[in-house]
């Protein structure tokens, strides 16, 4: 008896038929198409990205060979998964003397995730804004990119001057 490879370690059953795996999860593709002995593994099956408005984030776009067609004589699939839609980077924008809850509210909106909001004394901007950002303002990042803010207490009461009079020189104080 010989056994001749038809060389992509495939089945040759005449009804080994290509699956339609399109728009369905990757994982769940993989699994089907090894059992038609299909792999990356095995160097007969090629896995490529592309980016996608229409199809879910890790579900397969298309396929080589397309859907139903006999895999007989086939070496090699290629799997198309999508990366989801392809985002556009944000411009940071400036923060600064914003009021905490709409900077808050505007960072979300653009797609940023605020991770703190620590308040600290800051004589130069009024209480209840913010004083600093972690992202310099025209900065591009991806969206879901961290951002830390400051808010500002307002002045530090302990550096500012005492209101109460002091004795001048030669002067006494009352008891």
């Amino acid at each position: 008896t010989v056994d001749i490879s038809n060389g992509s370690g495939a089945d040759t059953d005449p009804d080994n038929v290509m699956p339609d795996v399109v728009n369905r999860n990757k994982q769940i593709a993989l699994s089907e198409l090894d059992k038609l002995g299909f792999s990356e593994e095995r160097g007969n099956l090629t896995i490529q990205e592309e980016t996608s408005e229409e199809v879910t984030k890790e579900y397969i776009i298309r396929t080589e060979p397309s859907a139903h067609t006999s895999l007989e004589g086939v070496d090699k699939i290629i799997l198309v998964v999508s990366t989801g839609p392809d985002e556009e980077p944000v411009t940071v924008i400036s923060f600064i003397d914003m009021d905490a809850q709409k900077a808050k509210d505007e960072a979300e909106k653009m797609g940023l995730t605020v991770t703190s909001m620590e308040e600290v004394y800051d004589d130069s901007v009024e209480a209840g804004k913010i004083c600093w950002q972690s992202i310099d303002p025209t900065t591009k990042v991806e969206k879901g990119q961290t951002i830390s803010f400051r808010v500002s207490k307002g002045p530090d009461p302990s550096s500012q001057p005492s209101t109460e009079p002091t004795p001048s020189p030669g002067q006494s104080t009352p008891p």
